[in-house]
């Protein structure tokens, strides 16, 4: 087993924060920089975020490109993307997710 696979069924797949969700919302189309999911999902270490998530069964593939610095300097540059086959499921989890947030919201009103 490749280490960005997991034997989690999409049924099974869930996440647990709002950091969680802006995570995963931001990757389900398209590879998002880390520098980028840093401001976006509000976490320094964005590496534990993803890390945490493919435990749970997300499947998060890693990439780098080529870039310039802002002092012109070549770098390598990491960028996360979620796996095609488990957008639906995302976009299920953080609709669930949002819906027990509220509930749970609602509750202390």
């Amino acid at each position: 087993m490749s280490r960005n696979t997991h034997p989690h069924t999409a049924s099974k797949l869930s996440i647990g924060t709002p950091r969680q969700a802006r995570l995963l919302i931001n990757i389900a189309y398209q590879p998002e920089s880390a520098h980028n999911l840093r401001t976006i999902v509000g976490s320094e270490n964005i590496w534990e975020e993803v890390r945490q998530l493919r435990n749970t069964g997300w499947r998060i593939q890693t990439t780098q490109r080529s870039m310039r610095d802002r002092d012109n300097r070549k770098i390598r540059a990491g960028f996360y993307q979620l796996e095609r086959s488990q957008i639906s499921a995302a976009l299920e989890a953080i609709h669930i997710f949002n819906l027990k947030q509220e509930r749970a919201k609602n509750s202390k009103n």
